[in-house]
């Protein structure tokens, strides 16, 4: 552990703290050397975050607050960048218009929204056509689908839609997310599709994020499981988690019959959970219900598989 003296360490030194001993060295330091432009150029070009923040305690000690500020609001961390935009909420944004100009692309929704909410203060701008411009371009295009999403209309969707299918996943993603802003319904559709089709894990969380808010259709999901991969299963078994209370079971002793031993894992893990917590269910069993389980016990116990000997009690099969 190093020891504060009353004189700034080198850049060597500096290299050789882990990010809690230089958290410590910079909060003891800020103080009296903010005006220090070296100082705090260490601070703003820092790896470590949460000493970036620091920055934002001291900020009316410092003349050259619009300097700092603007390096903020680039910053590769979104939570200073929110922190250095909702600073020039209670300034003046017409110094920072130009950034602004650009921060209404920016990929936190939280961003763009102050971002136009301060450039209305500024003058009149149609965001919509903006967006809409730069999609046509091409340029600013994930934070252009989502703000178009955000300030556009059900008929803005069909510049949207096209990159569903485009092969950037990020893109894919933004339009999913778009989607969802401007036609709930048609996005749970694409979801449900998202979650069979072969797509990267980021799009299948997005899909799940949309059923998670709108519900589940459990017979979909459960014809989705068996096409899907390992992703998708995951994705479904937690959704089935969420929102299924007695047949969810069925749906673990199933997955304890795959060969995926990480899925099996899983499975054991959520099945142990609802086995503790079932017995305190005060719902109706449905007959349904019963059989779809029992079926999945019956199937799992045949093929050597060990599993909680009280459920066949729980559903009344004595």
């Amino acid at each position: 552990m190093f020891t504060i003296t009353n004189n700034p360490l080198s850049d060597k030194e500096l290299k050789e703290l882990n990010d809690g001993e230089r958290f410590f060295y910079y909060k003891s330091f800020i103080k009296t050397h903010v005006e220090d432009p070296i100082f705090v150029d260490t601070i703003l070009n820092d790896k470590n975050y949460l000493i970036r923040l620091l920055l934002f305690k001291h900020l009316s000690d410092i003349s050259d607050k619009k300097n700092i500020i603007t390096k903020l609001l680039i910053d590769k961390s979104q939570k200073i960048r929110e922190k250095a935009i909702t600073w020039i909420s209670i300034q003046n944004p017409l110094e920072f218009k130009p950034i602004l100009e650009i921060l209404i692309y920016d990929n936190s929704s939280t961003i763009r929204s102050i971002s136009r909410k301060l450039l209305s203060q500024i003058n009149d701008y149609n965001f919509n056509e903006i967006y809409k411009e730069k999609i046509e371009k091409s340029e600013y295009l994930i934070g252009s689908i989502l703000g178009l999403s955000e300030v556009g209309k059900p008929e803005d969707l069909s510049l949207i839609l096209p990159f569903l299918k485009s092969n950037r996943t990020k893109t894919k993603n933004a339009a999913l997310i778009g989607l969802y802003n401007l036609d709930k319904n048609k996005a749970v559709e694409i979801s449900y599709d998202f979650m069979e089709q072969e797509n990267p894990a980021k799009i299948k969380t997005t899909a799940e994020l949309i059923l998670t808010k709108q519900g589940i259709d459990i017979d979909r999901l459960r014809k989705i499981y068996d096409l899907t991969d390992f992703t998708g299963k995951k994705i479904i078994l937690r959704l089935i988690n969420r929102f299924c209370c007695w047949s969810a079971a069925g749906d673990y002793l199933k997955t304890l019959t795959e060969k995926d031993e990480r899925l099996k894992l899983y499975a054991t893990q959520l099945l142990v959970t609802w086995n503790n917590y079932t017995v305190r269910l005060g719902i109706k069993q449905t007959s349904e219900d019963k059989e779809y389980v029992l079926t999945w016990y019956k199937t799992a116990q045949n093929m050597g598989i060990q599993v909680p000997n009280d459920i066949p009690f729980i559903f009344g099969k004595r």
